[in-house]
């Protein structure tokens, strides 16, 4: 598993969720990739840390099932569509 690559898209993720009604989930994605890029972090940890990662993407209350707020329909749409594909992108990486 290629941990920068997950982190390129948390990355990605992140700034959807914090301008688009998902501040605290935000965070929450902020505080345990700040956790992945630490040198000193036990490698179990970090095991811990990617199958977090893959366990939100799914079910209720996972990113598949955020709506993210616009301007109007057509932008949230638009938004719904481009975390979807990260959120694809996140689950497949964490596997």
């Amino acid at each position: 598993m290629n941990v920068s690559e997950v982190l390129r898209v948390v990355d990605q993720i992140i700034p959807l969720l914090a301008d688009h009604g998902h501040p605290d989930k935000a965070d929450w994605l902020v505080a345990k990739a700040a956790l992945l890029r630490d040198p000193n972090l036990p490698e179990v940890r970090a095991w811990e840390i990617l199958h977090e990662f893959h366990r939100l993407v799914p079910g209720m209350g996972g990113l598949m099932d955020l709506w993210l707020t616009g301007p109007n329909d057509e932008e949230e749409l638009g938004l719904r569509k481009f975390l979807r594909q990260f959120g694809d992108e996140l689950y497949d990486l964490t596997r």
